[in-house]
Parts: C-alpha cells; sequence; structure tokens
C-alpha cells in the first residue's frame, strides 16, 4: 500500500511493485489508494509524475505483455539501476516528450529489456530461433556516436558553408538576403528589396549520413531534415507559388499564404501541394515508395495524371505511376524521428537497419540473409550505437560490429 512506505523520490517510486501495478495494470483497488497518496502528499507529486510518466514513455502501443512478464522485466531493469547507482552521470532527454531530471541513465537499462519483451511478446517465429549473438571487444575498434545537428549549404554561386552547431553568430549576406546560422538551424531574412528582384538564386542545404538540421525559409516555413537528405529552395520566393526540392526525409511547417501554394516535389515525379499544413515526407531512394503524411491541415498530392487530397491521418504511397492512399490511426511513428526516438511497429529488421545506416554514418550487411522476424518499440536515438545494438543482443541477433559496419548473420 502506498501510505507504508516513505517515498521521497522517483527511484523509490520506480522501484515500488505496488506503484508499478497500478501505472501498468491499474484497477479500482490501487486507483483509488494512489489516488489518495497523490492528493495527500503534494511534496511527492513531481516525483511520482515523473516516475509514471517515465514508465508510460515505454509504452506498448498493442497487446500489452503479460502482467509476469513485464513484472520481471522491470524486476530486471530496477536491478541494473541500482548497479549504476553511484555513477556520477549528466541529465539526459529520454526523448521529445518526457524530461527525466535524474537517474536518466535508467532509460539505457529499461529501454533494451522492455523493447525484448515486447519482441518476444510479438514474434510468432517461434521456431525460427536466431543465433546467440557472438561478440568481442576486438570487433569493435571506436565508439560510433549518435547523430548531431550539422549540414552542407551550397550558394547559388557555387561555394559551400559548412554548418554546425559550434558556430552561434554566423551571419552571410546574399544579395538582400541574410542567412543566420545558429543551434542548428539556419534562418533566412529577406530584405524589401530582395522580394522586389526579379532574379531567382537557388540554394541547397544538404545532411550527411549521421546529421540533421532545421531550416526556415524566408515565408517563415519550417522544414527539418533527417539525415541523408537535402533541400534545395530559392533564398526568396517571388512568382505565384513556392517551389522546393526534397530528397530524401523532411517535415514541413508550411507557413500559410493562400496566394502562393506552397508546393513540395520529389525526385520520382510526385508533387505535394499545400497552402499551410504539416506534414512529413519520406522519399529516401533506398526505400520501397514515397510516403507523404499529412498530420495537420490539407494538401494535394499528384503523381503523373493520378491526384488524390489528404486529410490528417493519411499518408499516399507513390511510385512511377502509382498513388495509393491509408489512412494511419496514429501519425507518432512517422514523426519519432523529429522528436529524438525510433518507433518501429511490426518493421523487419532490414527496414530498421537503414535507418540505424542513415543516423549512425554505418554500413550494413545481411551476408546469410536477412533474418524473418517483426520487430515492436521505441529506442532514443541519442543512445551510441554499441549501446543500441544491445537491444539486438538481448533477442539473440547475431551481428558484428566491425568498424562503421554492422555484419547480421543467422
Amino acid at each position: 500500500m502506498p501510505h507504508e512506505t516513505n517515498y521521497t523520490s522517483f527511484q523509490n517510486f520506480l522501484e515500488s511493485e505496488s506503484f508499478q501495478q497500478w501505472v501498468l495494470f491499474p484497477d479500482a483497488d490501487n486507483a483509488e489508494n494512489w489516488k489518495e497518496h497523490y492528493d495527500n502528499h503534494r511534496d511527492q507529486q513531481q516525483p511520482m509524475d515523473e516516475a509514471r510518466n517515465f514508465i508510460l514513455a515505454l509504452r506498448f502501443k498493442d497487446n500489452r505483455p503479460t502482467k509476469e512478464i513485464t513484472e520481471q522485466s522491470l524486476a530486471q531493469a530496477l536491478a541494473k539501476i541500482k548497479a549504476k547507482e553511484s555513477a556520477n552521470l549528466p541529465i539526459r532527454k529520454l526523448n521529445s516528450r518526457i524530461r527525466i531530471p535524474s537517474f536518466w541513465w535508467a532509460a539505457a537499462a529499461l529501454l533494451p529489456i522492455l523493447f525484448s519483451v515486447w519482441f518476444i511478446y510479438n514474434y510468432s517465429g517461434n521456431d525460427k530461433q536466431l543465433a546467440k549473438t557472438e561478440t568481442s571487444p576486438e570487433q569493435t575498434t571506436t565508439s560510433i556516436e549518435p547523430g548531431t545537428d550539422r549540414a552542407m549549404l551550397t550558394l547559388a554561386d557555387g561555394s559551400v558553408v559548412f554548418l554546425d552547431t559550434e558556430d552561434h553568430q554566423a551571419i552571410m549576406g546574399q544579395q538582400n538576403v541574410k542567412l543566420f546560422n545558429a543551434n542548428g538551424q539556419l534562418s533566412y531574412k529577406a530584405t524589401a528589396q530582395a522580394l522586389e528582384g526579379k532574379e531567382v538564386q537557388f540554394n541547397k542545404i544538404s545532411t550527411p549520413r549521421g546529421g540533421q538540421y532545421t531550416i526556415e525559409l524566408h515565408d517563415g516555413t519550417k522544414v527539418w531534415l533527417n539525415a541523408a537528405s537535402s533541400l534545395r529552395y530559392p533564398t526568396v520566393f517571388t512568382g505565384r507559388s513556392r517551389q522546393v526540392e526534397l530528397e530524401g526525409e523532411g517535415y514541413f511547417e508550411v507557413a500559410e499564404n493562400a496566394s502562393k501554394p506552397f508546393i513540395v516535389k520529389l525526385t520520382d515525379g510526385t508533387e505535394v501541394t499545400v497552402l499551410g499544413t504539416h506534414f512529413n515526407i519520406n522519399s529516401y531512394a533506398d526505400e520501397n515508395s514515397v510516403k507523404t503524411t499529412l498530420l495537420q491541415g490539407s494538401v494535394l498530392v499528384q503523381q503523373g495524371i493520378r491526384q488524390q487530397k489528404l486529410r490528417p491521418g493519411d499518408q499516399a504511397q507513390t511510385g512511377e505511376n502509382e498513388l495509393n492512399v491509408v489512412h494511419l490511426a496514429n501519425t507518432d511513428q512517422i514523426v519519432a524521428w523529429k522528436n529524438g526516438y525510433f518507433s518501429f511497429h511490426d518493421e523487419d529488421l532490414q527496414s530498421i537497419m537503414r535507418q540505424l545506416s542513415r543516423w549512425y554514418n554505418v554500413d550494413v550487411s545481411f551476408p546469410q540473409g536477412v533474418p524473418d522476424v517483426l520487430f515492436s518499440g521505441e529506442l532514443d536515438r541519442s543512445l551510441k550505437l554499441e549501446d543500441l545494438l544491445e537491444v539486438f543482443n538481448t533477442m539473440k541477433i547475431n551481428y558484428q560490429l566491425e568498424n562503421r559496419k554492422i555484419i547480421i548473420t543467422k
């Protein structure tokens, strides 16, 4: 019962079996008890909220595992937390929604275990158990860090500027247009003279594998670029429309302007036309199709002679002379990359490795073929590659990490 323990910290709640039971499997009795405890102990409300949100952040979206499996996993995770209790580690963000002010290293302990539970619960190929991982210290020569805010800007005259978060005061001029670079974002500010000019100049911002960046165009439109992506755009929009060209993946928040529709052109010939809205486009060349997902507002997707207007939650899947639309019940997975985490739902290992390859700037090979297995779960994009691969180690995926190459074997 809550009142039998003196809860003074986030960790106290996280270690409490009664608290775990209430968060994961609430019923009438424990809900009433914990509500009473919350109302009567204002000094404990903050750590209680933090612990509850922390457990829920590692959420199972469908078909929650059994009580026995989850409790066993939490017990294992808490043992890891206690083992690292004396570590003097900095504050860190688990994902974009929950900030953990202390014991952030619990994420590293809990994520692989709960992700493994989700995998075990959903994995139907019990007769195709994968070989146990056999790795050695010699196989990993250096620690591979996650991607960072970095990009390359190619100006209209062909000159190149490398962008990063170290240069917070960079200000560049380009024919009455000022460029401000700070904190992982490039911003454009145009003067009246630039808006009246007839000559249109195009710049291009490109992110490498292991990089991401944000750009604010002069009209106020913001674009988040994922790794290995590029956006070509005019320094100012002077015509009847606002046209840009995207390769890779980008999340758009388009500034409203009814007189100038915003058009995104893709390499497969697809065009996405909007007035003001939020949407994500995944157009990587190594993916099966181009996916345009609408989160807010309205867009028109056109591929060849086919066109389709999307409503929030719709995803257009396009290829050469093909256009199909599906409706997604939840779009969180689509923009997970922008919000700082990987999100998988019944996703195969090859698809997951393509994402890791782009974010960690590594190559991946499957010399013995791709294991027939699906995954669901969420992982922090700020983890080092070695820590993230521990998730697959717990699921007996056989891999080797040699320099900047992941080798998956059966």
